[in-house]
């Protein structure tokens, strides 16, 4: 009475006392269902699962036979085999060349298709008989009529199924599936037969096999095995209940006698059996771990909740004081106090969540900061670009003037060349010209340095009118061009020429092809660039090369047209032996209005 007046006065004891109640109600609960209806499910889920593999691998034969049957009924049907049942006995220059159009025209192809094919035999009433092998060779003594295949496919109008360890073969101890089928023209009878590698069957059979100690086999009606993972095992009978148990088309049952659950369906084309035997231990030993292992774990559960339900109730009250208290201060404007964190539960995860947030909103205070700062900075930066910008501009315009009235027309050509480039290069605003405005600024380049190198430096631009308007990212020429410059004038001084082709492959990408006959790239310079461009077509790319040149270029192409693998740069030695080639591909594209008109 004292314990239930102590429960009855304490909040804590009394949610001990109810959860302790619910959790022996629910490992109850659990330990009945677990016993007495789990056994039952998982069987039935096994079987479930064991008819999807039967009915896979029951598809899997019924589709296999069923070619070997188009197969055999295409060579039966056809013309030549006709004729092969007319010649008359006796007559082997025509029966072995009219075999011969029958092999060339159909078992060839057939035996292309079906490889596992051991032998073909003709054989008719007037005692013609001829063979075809694959591979494997027939015993001297092979006579088809001593097989009594015309017995067994008396009154018969389909295909007589059998399986045997054939003695025909030199080879011995095949598994062999037998295809016999009677073919009438007019009054002459024949037969023809097929002799099958029984071991692909055998393949199709394990192939949806599930890693499990069971069995999935093959019989006849007659409880004949014709497939089985042991080869040794086929052409011999199982036992007698299992052979009486198969008469019905389809079912499964519990063997008791060796603890075994057995499922079998039959092959349509056939009368054969697929049967799965599956050991029932395996769903046994998975009942008894699963219930084991249910029923300690709640157990086990059961005491740590005692436990900790005590300390829990013990902490609550007290953190959640130490919450509201910080609380108050944050909503007066204290950020900086944050919530001591003990244990790991929901409170604990309160608390966490509550001091992230603060952490989150002093970060935003900052940054809120530092990005007006920073605002403020780039307003003032772009104020003061925009008066160097100016200034140059003005200056380059005074040279001009100044040259031109001097009458240095280099010099003047220069300056017009140089501010054309500085206006098109610091223009921000647009990353994405026209291919024509690209071998403009490409143009002016040429001509300062036409200037600077006089007639050692030549050039031609070609332009085929498609691509003059076709949208192109800036500045992805004129580097290349100054690549060739640079290692060859530069370097040696011996005279340049380069030569510029923009061209439209195929109306879906445009190439800008760049060559010289300069010193060209080599072997391992080459070698090198294209092992850089090999690395920066990687998925994995995320920003453009930080070095200048060829390398700048493709990166740049690559990041802009992300989804197109066929863009970039690719550099190589031209077959004539002189100078260098850089093609540049990029899509072919238009603005909106350009490719509408």
């Amino acid at each position: 009475m004292v314990f239930i007046e102590s429960i009855r006065r304490s909040i804590k004891w009394k949610m001990i006392a109810m959860i302790t109640l619910v959790l022996l109600s629910v490992v109850v609960s659990v330990v009945y269902f677990t016993y007495y209806q789990t056994k039952g499910i998982i069987e039935k889920d096994a079987r479930q699962f064991s008819n999807q593999i039967l009915n896979q691998v029951n598809m899997n034969v019924d589709r296999y036979l069923r070619g070997f049957q188009l197969g055999f009924l295409s060579i039966a049907s056809n013309s030549d085999t006709e004729r092969w049942l007319r010649v008359e006995a006796g007559d082997d220059l025509s029966s072995y060349i009219i075999f011969q159009e029958i092999i060339n025209n159909y078992l060839q192809v057939f035996i292309y298709q079906h490889p596992e094919v051991l032998s073909i035999t003709f054989s008719n009433t007037n005692g013609n008989e001829m063979h075809f092998t694959n591979g494997f060779e027939l015993v001297e003594s092979y006579d088809f009529e001593n097989e009594r295949y015309m017995d067994k496919l008396e009154g018969q109008h389909g295909i007589y199924f059998d399986v045997t360890f054939s003695d025909n073969y030199v080879q011995k101890n095949l598994p062999v599936m037998t295809m016999v089928k009677q073919v009438t023209v007019g009054q002459e009878v024949g037969y023809i037969k097929l002799d099958i590698d029984l071991r692909p069957v055998v393949g199709i059979v394990n192939e949806n096999r599930p890693e499990s100690s069971g069995l999935t086999l093959i019989s006849d009606a007659e409880g004949r095995i014709i497939a089985h993972p042991d080869l040794q095992l086929v052409t011999s009978f199982l036992e007698q209940d299992l052979i009486e148990r198969l008469s019905a088309g389809s079912g499964s049952f519990y063997r008791e006698a060796s603890d075994e659950i057995m499922i079998f369906q039959t092959v349509p084309l056939t009368s054969w059996k697929v049967i799965s035997l599956i050991p029932y231990y395996e769903f046994a030993e998975s009942v008894l771990y699963i219930r084991g292992i249910t029923i300690a774990a709640v157990l086990v559960g059961l005491a740590l909740l005692l436990i900790t339900i005590i300390a829990i109730l013990s902490s609550f009250t007290r953190r959640i004081g130490v919450m509201k208290k910080i609380m108050t201060k944050a909503k007066i404007g204290n950020f900086h106090d944050r919530i001591p964190v003990e244990g790991i539960d929901e409170i604990a995860d309160l608390g966490h969540t509550y001091n992230s947030m603060l952490n989150e909103l002093e970060t935003s205070i900052h940054q809120l900061a530092e990005s007006k700062l920073q605002r403020q900075e780039a307003t003032m930066s772009a104020l003061q670009s925009q008066i160097d910008s100016h200034f140059l501009y003005n200056s380059l315009e005074a040279i001009n003037s100044m040259a031109n009235l001097a009458d240095h027309k280099e010099i003047e050509q220069m300056t017009v060349a140089l501010s054309r480039m500085l206006r098109y290069t610091s223009d921000y605003k647009s990353t994405i010209v026209t291919v024509e405005d690209e071998l403009r600024h490409l143009q002016n380049y040429l001509q300062i340095n036409r200037i600077r190198f006089g007639e050692k430096l030549s050039f031609r631009i070609r332009l085929e009118a498609e691509c003059a308007g076709a949208l192109c990212l800036k500045a992805v020429i004129q580097p290349v061009v100054e690549n060739c410059i640079k290692h060859n004038l530069e370097r040696n001084g011996k005279p340049l020429r380069i030569e510029v082709k923009v061209r439209c492959l195929q109306r879906e990408y445009v190439q800008i092809a760049i060559s010289d006959n300069g010193v060209g790239f080599s072997e391992e310079r080459l070698k090198m660039l294209e092992r850089q461009i090999h690395l920066l077509n990687s998925p994995r790319l995320k920003e453009h090369s930080s070095r200048i040149g060829l390398l700048n270029v493709h990166s740049r192409l690559r990041v802009y047209y992300a989804a197109n693998p066929n863009t970039g740069v690719f550099v190589s030695n031209p077959s004539n032996g002189t100078g260098a080639l850089v093609s540049v591909v990029f899509p072919l594209q238009y603005r909106e209005k350009e490719a509408g008109a």
